[in-house]
């Protein structure tokens, strides 16, 4: 194959995986507003409907209970049932397993394209001339985990950092704010 359609191949390549890194920042975002809006809906009880034909009567007393059983109070419910989460939902809003492996999967992807158009010279040597020296190995190898890192930790924060801008705006109903005027 010819060297220029290769370095088209190659950068086409990453201008993709980059749109798909925008995608997924985007992706993570909408997941971490819709839990967090999901578990603002989840706290407030349904209104009471006004139907007054079904009144409740309160219990009958006249039953043979002891003093001690109506003095005691009910027993505290065990751990289990309030560590119950739907699935999908997390308890600390935090990004869901599928968004790391997709930050983690696209920074390797991009940081060794990237990494093997610097060491090869843009295609001016093949792969095995490319990689027959281990400092260039040692060179690819650096620039993807570099890249793989900082498009992972860069989505997680940029996405967190919206979700908490969107719980700073939608959650701090009792806060007073005053303008100058």
């Amino acid at each position: 194959m010819n060297k220029k359609i290769k370095n088209i191949i190659m950068i086409c390549l990453i201008i993709l995986l980059l749109i798909s890194v925008y995608f997924t920042l985007n992706s993570a975002k909408d997941s971490l507003t819709q839990d967090n809006f999901s578990q603002m809906q989840m706290g407030n009880p349904p209104d009471k409907p006004s139907d007054d034909n079904n009144q409740m009567t309160p219990p009958d007393m006249s039953s043979d209970n002891s003093s001690s059983d109506q003095n005691t109070p009910p027993d505290k419910p065990s751990d289990d049932n309030n560590k119950m989460i739907p699935p999908g939902m997390s308890s600390d809003n935090s990004l869901d397993t599928i968004y790391y492996v997709l930050f983690i999967s696209e920074g390797i992807l991009i940081g060794g394209l990237c990494s093997y158009l610097i060491v090869s010279n843009f295609n001016n040597k093949t792969l095995k001339e490319t990689f027959e020296n281990k400092n260039k190995i040692i060179v690819c190898l650096i620039g993807c985990i570099g890249a793989t890192i900082l498009i992972t930790f860069s989505g997680v924060k940029l996405a967190n950092k919206s979700e908490n801008n969107n719980h700073n705006i939608n959650g701090n109903s009792n806060q007073n704010i005053s303008y100058k005027g």
